[in-house]
């Protein structure tokens, strides 16, 4: 158990009469869980048992027992939160025990009163003066000294040996208690005739603390009428009676008893704390519940009294110590305890001290200070005293904060570790910083708070063991460490030196000066005899010179202090009359172990030893002791050997024999955080290796112990599951061991770390892959509840570690390839697991059980789709990882494959990535750099280079040592880098014409050049290239090319790559043709280049002399291809062709292989063809392994009609299953069956060229309306056809809306009223004026189709009465945009409560407290006025004072119900407000883009969407809690999410990729727990088409373009007359190179 950490012991020292194990037999054993106190206290199950059970002979033996109780007790006082020290004290007063030691001024006076020689004799027989005890005393011999059958394995001389014992301890006893009321006072004699039960009172209560005293519970049992009773055996077991004690004996036991309990024990104890029960003698035996009813009531009541106590007094301590003790405090009070106990003993060392104070006083040292030495020299203690001293060496009081890292739970990982740091640093610093949640963030926290440091207080850090820390978030490479420090600011580390600890040479590598490292030296032979006078003086204990000699030469052969403290912890065990052949020292550490374990297996059975220090040695980064206690409980070759001496009530190890072991070896196990818990480990690492030789060396017996881990921590023996065992005469029998019971979680939000991490490993190592799979990883609690107290990375630890273990185990091969897959999903949701393993998993005999458990799992809400949209494992791609959060700027790769460098510029971010390892890793974060344009390899791969700001720095790629800054001044869009030469030791910078060379080994400027060419200037555009000799580059333009020669120094003339061309449309006008891509072969003999328009592959000279040229028609169309680039060998060209890869042999320029993406590829790498690293618009970084096989489509096509090759608009219609469907540019339409998911209907369309595109508008369930060049037709769905065209015209902007009365509201021609068509006749009904001259921008309808809102370009918004044909009112402009009344808004904000009582439109002005941001006005729309504001004020202040680039704009709202409102924000939260106080109801977030929604009034649900690449989620919410119930992390994007009719699923219509796979719309599934959501009985409407339908092609006969002096036509009463512009506009001129043939948008009759 922690001395330094909040523990829940519920230490428990009983007082128990003789017939404690009567009672015990017939009670339940109380169990005691407090599952609230679980994420604050380790939780140790209560179980009642007696100190002394399991005692053997050979413990019993030195007479350690009472001592070793008392110290147990003192251990529960430090510990325990709560109660530590309950009585059943009763009628029986206890034995007297016998002395272990007398002070010798004591002893001697004691003999004079000793009359009776024979006594005087055996007094002088077992008793030696001892004079290396200060002052010296008289010890008792152990019993076998004198009587060696005591401890034979003869049970016959065993009994006689200990019956002689008997005999003469009494008589001894009888002659010391009588002398001793005679020469001493009453006071001073007590300690030789008080019981055992009474020095345990007095410890436990009465000479405790008063806090101590209050929390002890008395449980007083009166036997009314045990005085009654004769004498016999039964009885002595409950009082002492004159069976087997004298009558003189019996009353002063008696007398005694009284005085304890009556004027003792009531006085000191809480009335409220002592619990009487009175009962009746039943029977011989006195307590019998098997046959009393009302003794059975009083044990009922005593255990329910004894548990309610209990849990009252211990959450009401968890509570105290809560309140006093925040996590920092106790954090920093743990290392304070742990540095004075190294100061205590700590002697010498004055010269190391004195360099590190030189250290301290030094103002111009710059980097940290690193104390390091191999184990056990003693480092801890040297920066423990640094602490210690460092106030008295600086001139000035220091700041000091120090961490004894591995010693607690915040300290053992880097990352509670910086926490605890920051949230230190910042209180010292009076700042209210609060500690980040990453590792980068908390790096720039660190190094801001270290310069709080001033002359007038300097600030120290100190940090102990860095080889301490795990690895997780990559500890061991120290990158957290700041590469040098602010002034008045030091840090002193220490480690060991060796290399296979990793923390040394990441040190040499950071801080590579060696004046920073101080190597601990040989501890000298005069620090050693000081250390050891000063430590025996502190244990009141001596050495005989011969002793301290002998001591002191073997301390010569291994000088270390490790070695001098085993070696004095041995020689502390000598009397000053132990004969030479027991002074006898080990000459090596590893020897001392092995003399320490074999001295432990003697004492406390070797069986016991070997197991408990075996499962301490194997398990996974240490055990808590209460682990460790109930696996030996349930080790029954442990329990065999424990109870052949004797045995208890209950099957469980005794554990007074775990404290005996722990005592023995306390000074070498050290309590450590791991998974949130205290956990016991080996100190030193010699004890390690020592134990692994000793107790693990048998691989059968180490899967063995693994087992007995695993089982405990899957609870295979808890909840009362009895475990069998057979006994001494090979009964087979099952028994109850009271085990810790192992849930996966405690609550919902406190999950089981300790299991969920070290089951998987222990099952693993046992060699059981059954059993791993049943408990652990084809197990779907237990990997879904690992994901969320953990990362992702930690479950893929698991299936990488089973996999290597179980090679042949295909299972566990494809769920790890699915989860590599899945990643990113499940760091957005763990609950996503189930999901997104049902859509990557293949359908086979491998996976059908596993599958079957994912659609079992889940109690709760998830969906999936109904065909399969996510990747699967198998194929070329190996691994997808969401490396950054925001957009990828790019990346590059080492020349040898290793490393992938990526950039995030718009967070800031650069990481390293290892893809060499399985599966990747992050090397690390690059940080503190701003915002990087560009990264490249260089000096070997050795350094990075990144382009900041104005300089190029370089660093270390693996440590991130600054080794240069290379001057780059000038505006980021004008100047451009790379590097080249044949290690990389080359930098080209470029701005404007100038070209600067420099050499990357020291730093120096090579050359400057000049370009000779007026047109060609170089700037970020220019994409330079290099090679080992050459360096490739375009203009900023990219019109000219140009290539530097680096052996020569020459900057080769800039010649054009294309030649200017003109097109017939554009009079004649000549346009510049830019150069798409670029590239230099590995053999540096020619340039290759491509032309974007022109569609040419080039091959020239470095000259500009065409060498080759490739035209479209010879290959495949290049004009969507981002770059071009070479393998290392020169035999293959690959380049980006927007969602692709495409490889391509360079000879024949014939494709060879084509990796294929779901998002746009902005990035590819590859060095040996084989293994390709790319990244794309989702943010992913893929890495593929060409060797392997291709994997099939398993994309979904039509059954029979030829499908829309890309989807655009959708309109669902009601009750059918069905939506109208259009092709982006309107050249085909169809009816898609989503039950079904295939086409009912398609019809291409075709209409006169030059009149624009066709637009489709939501009409009702039969027909949707169509727009073309201003005119507006009604579409028949049932025909597929125009069923009439709309009178007149509208404006080019126009609004359109289908209301519930059938009318179709659009804006004038002039743009500036409202006119309303009837969609029933196809006349207009009316035109409703707003009486302005502003165009109108923005329409909405209340639900019914009876009010309309219209809001003006830099105008007011029109309230009108669509019944009457009137306009109401209007809402001035002020009102929603205050001073700046003329601001034009594009898309204004407008909605209708359902009841048509309250209007919400968009705000734009400023807020109180707050600066400009969009919110919502409430408008009450009888009373004309404004009611309330609605925005997120409190949000919207906190960024605005950290100066955050978020904001709670408000970009959309939406009616969620009748009485709440949803609006989305810049800030990609969604927010709820109440529409009838404008209160902030809930904020949604999660969503790191824009987001979307989805609403049906008729499901329970809605659905957000994050719809950026980078993001791409859809999350599920309750729509009357607004918490999010599921969420689906896809691979591609879908274009919208829209909900059935009845609520029951929705779909999502997913882009089509042009050339490759048609668009097409899934279907998702609602699923309750393991069951699909159930469609309600609807009625549905008659479908459109029942059957598929081939309709012939239609042509539109649309009339000519509307243009300046358009009459009116009959039927249209609209006079708004429109404005035309006075230039024409025929082309635009801005654009001098058209995005594609008119032919290919407009003439698509196909």
């Amino acid at each position: 158990m922690s001395r330094s950490h909040l523990v829940l012991l519920l230490g428990l020292i009983i007082v128990f009469h003789y017939r404690s194990d009567r009672l015990l037999g017939h009670t339940p054993s109380p169990h005691i869980m407090l599952p609230q106190a679980r994420k604050d206290f380790e939780i140790q199950t209560l179980n009642v048992v007696d100190m002394r059970w399991g005692v053997r002979d050979e413990a019993t033996d030195d007479h350690m027992g009472t001592e070793l109780c008392l110290k147990e007790l003192r251990l529960c006082q430090q510990l325990s939160t709560g109660p530590s020290f309950v009585s059943l004290l009763s009628h029986k007063y206890g034995y007297i025990a016998f002395p272990r030691v007398i002070a010798a001024d004591e002893f001697e006076p004691l003999m004079t009163q000793v009359e009776d020689p024979e006594t005087v004799r055996l007094f002088h027989k077992w008793y030696t003066r001892d004079d290396n005890a200060v002052p010296p005393a008289y010890i008792l011999t152990s019993i076998s000294t004198h009587i060696p059958e005591y401890i034979s394995k003869d049970k016959g001389m065993q009994k006689g040996a200990k019956e002689q014992w008997t005999k003469e301890s009494e008589q001894m006893q009888d002659a010391l208690e009588s002398a001793a009321t005679r020469v001493f006072d009453q006071e001073k004699a007590r300690k030789y005739i008080i019981s055992v039960t009474e020095t345990e009172v007095e410890e436990g209560l009465l000479k405790a603390e008063d806090f101590i005293a209050r929390q002890a519970i008395w449980l007083r049992r009166n036997i009314e009428d045990i005085d009654r009773q004769e004498s016999s055996w039964e009885l002595s077991r409950y009082t002492e009676c004159k069976f087997n004690l004298g009558a003189q004996k019996v009353e002063r036991a008696q007398r005694m008893l009284q005085e304890l309990k009556e004027h003792r024990m009531e006085r000191r104890l809480n009335p409220d704390h002592i619990f009487h029960y009175n009962v009746q003698w039943v029977g011989k035996h006195g307590i019998e519940p098997d046959t009393s009813a009302e003794q059975r009531k009083y044990l009922t009541r005593l255990c329910k009294d004894f548990t309610d106590i209990m849990i009252s007094l211990v959450t009401q301590a968890i509570q105290n110590r809560k309140l006093l003790h925040d996590r920092l405090t106790e954090e920093c009070m743990q290392h304070i305890r742990l540095c004075q106990a190294k100061c205590a003993e700590f002697h010498g060392r004055t010269e190391t001290l004195e360099r590190i104070k030189s250290y301290l006083l030094d103002q111009s040292a710059k980097a940290p200070l690193v104390v390091h030495g191999i184990s056990g020299t003693g480092k801890t203690s040297i920066l423990a005293m640094t602490a210690k001293l460092c106030k008295t060496w600086l001139p000035k009081t220091p700041k000091l904060v120090l961490r004894f890292l591995g010693t607690t739970v915040e300290s053992s990982s880097v990352l509670p570790l910086l926490q605890s740091l920051v949230q230190q640093l910042s209180i010292l610093g009076n700042q209210s910083l609060r500690a980040e949640l990453t590792i980068d963030l908390l790096k720039v926290q660190l190094n801001l708070l270290l310069e709080q440091g001033t002359a007038e207080c300097p600030l120290v850090v100190i940090l102990d063991s860095l080889d301490q820390l795990d690895t997780s978030h990559h500890g061991h490479s120290l990158m957290w460490l700041p590469a040098s420090l602010p002034p008045h600011c030091k840090i002193v580390m220490s480690s060991l030196p060796e290399e296979k600890y990793e923390t040394f040479p990441a040190l040499k590598k950071l801080f590579p000066d060696e004046d920073r490292y101080i190597q601990v030296p040989e501890l000298g032979q005069r620090d050693a005899l000081s250390i050891v006078s000063l430590w025996a003086e502190k244990r009141n204990r001596k050495l005989t010179p011969p002793q301290m000699d002998i001591l002191l030469s073997t301390f010569r052969k291994c000088p270390t202090p490790l070695f001098l403290k085993m070696s004095f912890d041995e020689a502390m065990l000598w009397r000053s009359f132990d004969p030479p052949s027991r002074t006898v020292l080990q000459t090596t550490v590893r020897t001392a172990v092995d003399f320490l374990f074999s001295r432990l297996e003697k004492l406390h059975s070797r069986i016991l030893v070997c197991r408990a220090l075996g499962y301490l040695t194997l398990a996974n980064n240490g055990i808590t002791e209460a682990e460790l206690d109930d696996v030996l409980s349930c080790d029954d070759d442990v329990l065999n050997d424990v109870y052949a001496y004797w045995i208890p009530p209950m099957r469980r190890l005794p554990p007074l024999l775990l404290v005996r072991i722990r005592t023995d070896i306390d000074q070498y196990i050290v309590e450590r955080g791991a998974d949130g818990a205290r956990v016991l480990n080996w100190y030193h690492r010699q004890f390690t290796e020592a134990a692994h030789e000793r107790y693990c060396a048998d691989d059968a017996q180490n899967k063995r112990l693994h087992g007995n881990l695993a089982d405990f921590f899957a609870g295979t023996w808890a909840n009362g599951r009895k475990k069998p065992y057979s006994n001494a005469k090979g009964d087979l029998i099952e028994e109850d061991r009271y085990v810790t019971s192992q849930p996966l979680h405690f609550g919902e939000d406190d999950y089981n770390i300790r299991a969920l991490n070290n089951l998987p490993y222990h099952r693993m190592h046992a060699g059981n892959v059954d059993l791993l799979k049943k408990e652990c990883l084809a197990n779907v609690h237990f990997c879904v509840a690992k994901l969320h107290p953990l990362p992702v990375e930690a479950l893929l630890d698991d299936f990488t570690a089973a996999k290597a273990a179980f090679p042949g185990e295909p299972l566990i091969k494809c769920i790890l390839e699915a989860l590599l897959l899945s990643r990113k999903g499940l760091q957005t949701d763990p609950a996503q697991f189930v999901p997104q393993l049902l859509g990557r998993l293949k359908d086979n005999e491998t996976t059908a059980e596993f599958k079957r458990c994912l659609r079992e799992y889940s109690s709760k809400v998830w969906f999936e789709p109904d065909v399969n949209i996510l990747e699967r494992p198998g194929g070329q791609l190996l691994h997808s990882i969401h490396v950054h959060a925001s957009d990828i700027d790019m990346m590059t790769i080492m020349s040898c494959g290793s490393y992938v460098i990526t950039v995030c510029s718009g967070l800031n971010e650069i990481k390293i990535w290892n893809i060499k390892i399985d599966p990747p890793r992050l090397l690390r974060n690059v940080t503190g750099k701003g915002q990087c344009k560009k990264v490249a390899f260089c000096h070997g791969d050795e350094w990075v280079a990144m382009e900041v700001d104005s300089v190029i720095k370089v660093e270390t790629l693996k440590t991130g040592k600054q080794c240069m800054d290379i001057p780059f001044k000038g505006d980021a869009a004008a100047k451009a880098f790379c590097v080249a030469g044949k290690r990389r030791d080359t930098i080209v910078t470029f701005f404007g014409k100038q070209v600067n060379i420099y050499d990357f080994t020291n730093g120096s400027l090579l050359q400057t050049l000049t370009s000779s060419s007026d047109e060609a200037k170089f700037g970020a555009m220019s994409n330079p290239s290099g090679r080992d000799r050459y360096v490739g580059m375009t203009s900023d333009d990219q019109y000219f090319l140009s290539v530097l020669d680096l052996d020569s120094m020459t900057l080769m003339p800039a010649w054009r790559g294309c030649e200017k061309y003109t097109e017939e449309d554009w009079d004649g006008e000549f346009f510049e043709v830019p150069i798409r891509a670029f590239g230099i072969p590995p053999d540096e003999t020619h340039i290759v280049y491509l032309s974007w328009f022109t569609n040419e592959i080039v091959f020239a000279d470095f000259n500009g002399n065409r060498l080759r040229c490739v035209r479209v028609d010879e290959m495949r169309d290049i004009h969507t291809i981002k770059s071009v680039n070479f393998t290392a060998d020169g035999r293959f060209i690959f380049y980006i062709e927007e969602r692709d890869v495409v490889f391509m042999n360079y000879s024949t320029l014939q494709e060879e292989d084509r990796l294929e993406h779901k998002h746009d590829v902005t990035g590819a790498c590859t060095v040996d063809m084989v293994t390709v690293v790319t990244i794309a618009e989702d943010n992913n970084l893929r890495v593929w392994d060409r060797s392997r096989d291709k994997k099939g489509t398993t994309h979904k096509q039509a059954r029979t009609l030829d499908p829309i090759d890309d989807l655009w608009d959708f309109f669902p219609l009601g009750n059918q299953d069905a939506i109208f469907v259009t092709e982006r540019f309107k050249g085909a339409v169809g009816l898609y069956d989503v039950g079904r998911l295939e086409y009912r209907a398609v019809r291409k369309l075709s209409w006169m060229k030059g009149l624009g595109y066709v637009e489709f508008y939501r009409g009702d369930n039969r027909s949707v309306v169509m727009y073309l060049d201003r005119k507006v037709y009604l579409f028949d769905l049932e025909k597929m056809d125009v069923c009439f065209v709309f009178p007149g015209i509208v404006s080019e902007q126009s609004v359109f809306r289908v209301t519930e009365r059938k009318q179709l509201l659009v804006t004038s021609r002039g743009g500036k009223n409202l006119k309303l068509y009837n969609v029933t006749n196809g006349c207009v009904d009316a035109i409703i004026k707003t009486g302005h001259t502003k165009n109108i921008n923005g329409l909405e309808v209340n639900e019914p189709g009876t009010l309309a809102a219209v809001s003006l370009i830099k105008g007011p918004i029109v309230l009108m009465n669509l019944v009457t044909y009137s306009r109401m009112y209007e809402i001035s402009a002020r009102t929603y945009r205050g001073d700046d009344s003329a601001r034009s808004v594009d898309y204004p904000m407008m909605l209708f409560t359902r009841d048509s009582t309250r209007f919400f439109f968009g705000a734009y002005k400023g807020l109180d407290r707050t600066g400009d941001v969009n919110h919502l006005i409430c408008w009450d729309l009888e009373q004309k006025q404004e009611l309330f504001e609605l925005c997120d004020r409190e949000t919207q202040a906190e960024y605005e004072e950290v100066k955050s680039n978020k904001s709670t704009k408000i970009t959309y709202v939406y009616r969620l119900d009748d009485d709440r409102i949803m609006t989305t924000c810049l800030d990609n939260v969604v927010r709820v407000y109440d529409v009838k106080t404008g209160k902030l109801l809930h904020r949604l977030t999660g969503h790191r883009t824009t987001v979307e929604l989805a609403l049906s009034d008729v499901t329970p649900y809605f659905l957000t969407y994050g719809r950026l690449q980078e993001e791409n989620c859809i999350f599920l919410w309750d729509k009357a809690t607004c918490s999010r119930v599921a969420t689906f992390s896809l691979d591609e994007t879908v274009k919208a999410l829209y909900w059935s009719d009845d609520g029951t699923f929705f779909y999502t219509p997913r882009y089509g990729r042009w050339n490759q796979r048609v668009s097409d719309v899934i279907k998702w599934t609602i699923h309750n727990g393991n069951r699909p959501t159930p469609r309600p009985d609807v009625k549905q409407s008659p479908p459109l088409y029942s059957n598929e339908a081939i309709l012939s092609p239609l042509i539109i006969n649309a009339p000519n373009k509307v243009e300046k002096g358009y009459q009116p036509e009959v039927g249209d009463p609209d006079t708004d007359d429109e404005v035309f512009d006075t230039v024409d506009e025929v082309h635009d001129t801005d654009d001098k190179v058209p995005d594609m043939d008119d032919e290919d948008f407009e003439d698509n009759s196909g």
